[in-house]
Parts: structure tokens; C-alpha cells; sequence
């Protein structure tokens, strides 16, 4: 996917393009793009295969080895039996199986799932910080248009009232005070309008930061200022909503988690269970000159 494209060492700077978007449209793109969400996807893998493997400490661990012995002389088999065979050295084998049980690590299991479930939250709160703030940028910039629109049109009324003013003042009709107020009028509202355009253009590449966009691409945004009005209960909206918020569900998986822990340092005190199985075969009689590896030679 483009997300996990993004991924790589390097991050290519997308070319410069004109786009037309609603605000739907702007919130996908902004999630395609987003660097912090990347992170998040990443981190949420992470977790993941460390839940999907926690289960791995239930193989017994495997130990093998092995032993090739060469005596400088000769030395009895059995030093304590007369006449026992002498032998110039040995080889021996060992193979081994252990595994060690303890409460803890039923806890340790559940770690790992609920680490996991707190990266899907973060995760998700990624996503709805990166879909609230994109439709904010998005109806303030619909909302600075506007604005602009307005100013524009009172600057044309000015000016208006300005020329009006000259030419009633060319035919003696008003005074020079009258003229020279309607231009002090038009002249100190100039700034605002341009005010106004360089507050749009600054909103306007934040907004293009947040799609990750080429900073030089045309923006066209399809879209309305249009709200219905609705009426809602404070108190109602908590109880049927409160525990849907991702923010209480990252407090409850904390609690979860300082929970899991808890119970992690009680099961520590309680002794723990150890299986274990070896086998090992020791050959010995000259290892170089008389290894059969046959039955009677062990």
C-alpha cells in the first residue's frame, strides 16, 4: 500500500498537481499521507507479531552437544576394578529438552494482547485527530474565502463611494473634507483585505502540509459553509456515548495493563515448574582408530 511505501528509507517529494477535493476526499488523502499515522501502522505490527509469538515460550528449549576426548597415554577404563581395559580417550553425546511453567506466564500472554489492543486505539485516535483537524482546515478555509469575498465587496464600496465623492467634488457639489475622508476610508480598509489574503495563504499550505501535498499544487475545494442546526442533551450524549470515546478506552486499557502488572509481582513469589529430559550416550574406546558406533561399543 502507499502507507507502508512510505515506509522506506526514502520519501519521495510528491510532484506539484491541481486538485479538486471535498472533504471527504481531503481526509483520505491527508490518511494516505500522513507520516504520524505510518508510525502508528508500524508500531501496531510490532505488537502485533509480539502477541502472535508470545506464545513461543511454550517450546521446550533444545540443548545438544557433543564431546571428542584424546588421552596422551593410555588410562583404565575403570580405575578401581584390577585389570580393567585401557582406553585412549572417548567421545560422548548429549541431548536435552527443558521447559519451565509459572503462573507468570499466563500474564505475560496477556501483556502482549493488551499492548496490542492500545496500539489499535492510538492507532484509531491518530486517524480521528488527522479526520478532525483536515475537516477543521477545511471549512476554515471554505469560512476565509467567504470572509475574503465580503471584504472585497466593501473595498468595491469604498471605492465607489471615493469616485462618487471626487466627481461630487470636481462639480462643487462637496466639499474637499467630504472627498478626503472617503479616501482616508478606502486606504485605511485596504490593509484588512490583504490581511485577510495572506492569513487564506498561510491556512492554505498548513492545509497542504496536512494532505501532503507538493506545496505548489493547486487547491480547488468543493464544499459549503451550509449547517443545519441541531439541538443536544449534555447529559444524554454521556451515558450513551462516554465509553466510546478512544480516550477512555486508552484510560481503561492503561488500567487493564497496570492490572496485568499487579498480578504479574503476586505470581512472582509462587514457585515456578521445570520439565526436563536428556539423553546421552558415552562411547569409550579409541576414537580414532576403533569408532563402530556399533551396539556393544556404548
Amino acid at each position: 500500500s502507499q502507507m507502508e511505501a512510505l515506509i522506506g528509507e526514502e520519501l519521495a517529494v510528491p510532484a506539484a498537481e491541481s486538485y479538486r477535493l471535498t472533504v471527504e476526499q481531503a481526509v483520505e488523502m491527508a490518511l494516505e499521507n500522513n507520516l504520524t499515522l505510518v508510525g502508528e501502522e508500524a508500531d501496531l505490527r510490532i505488537k502485533k507479531r509480539a502477541r502472535d509469538t508470545a506464545w513461543n515460550v511454550l517450546i521446550p528449549s533444545v540443548t545438544a552437544s557433543t564431546t571428542l576426548t584424546r588421552y596422551d597415554e593410555p588410562i583404565p577404563q575403570n580405575s578401581f576394578v584390577p585389570g580393567s581395559p585401557e582406553v585412549n580417550g572417548g567421545l560422548s553425546a548429549v541431548l536435552s529438552f527443558r521447559l519451565t511453567l509459572t503462573p507468570q506466564l499466563w500474564y505475560g500472554f496477556r501483556a502482549t494482547e493488551i499492548d496490542y489492543q492500545l496500539g489499535r486505539i492510538s492507532k484509531a485516535q491518530a486517524e480521528q485527530n488527522i479526520r478532525t483537524n483536515v475537516k477543521k482546515q477545511f471549512y476554515t478555509l471554505l469560512t476565509q474565502e467567504e470572509q475574503i469575498k465580503i471584504l472585497e465587496l466593501q473595498q468595491r464600496s469604498l471605492e465607489k463611494r471615493f469616485d462618487q465623492a471626487s466627481t461630487n467634488y470636481d462639480f462643487g457639489l462637496v466639499d474637499e473634507y467630504t472627498k478626503l475622508s472617503a479616501q482616508v476610508a478606502l486606504e485605511n480598509f485596504k490593509p484588512q483585505v490583504e490581511i485577510a489574503r495572506d492569513g487564506y495563504e498561510q491556512a492554505l499550505l498548513g492545509f497542504k502540509l496536512s494532505l501532503g501535498v507538493n506545496l505548489d499544487s493547486e487547491l480547488e475545494l468543493l464544499g459549503s459553509i451550509d449547517t443545519d442546526l441541531r439541538t443536544y442533551d449534555a447529559d444524554e450524549l454521556t451515558e450513551k456515548y462516554i465509553l466510546d470515546r478512544l480516550d477512555i478506552q486508552s484510560l481503561v486499557g492503561n488500567l487493564r495493563s497496570l492490572e496485568n502488572l499487579r498480578k504479574v509481582d503476586i505470581n512472582g513469589l509462587i514457585p515456578s515448574l521445570t520439565f526436563g529430559y536428556g539423553l546421552r550416550q558415552t562411547y569409550q574406546q579409541d576414537p580414532w582408530d576403533e569408532l563402530s558406533f556399533s551396539g556393544d561399543d556404548w
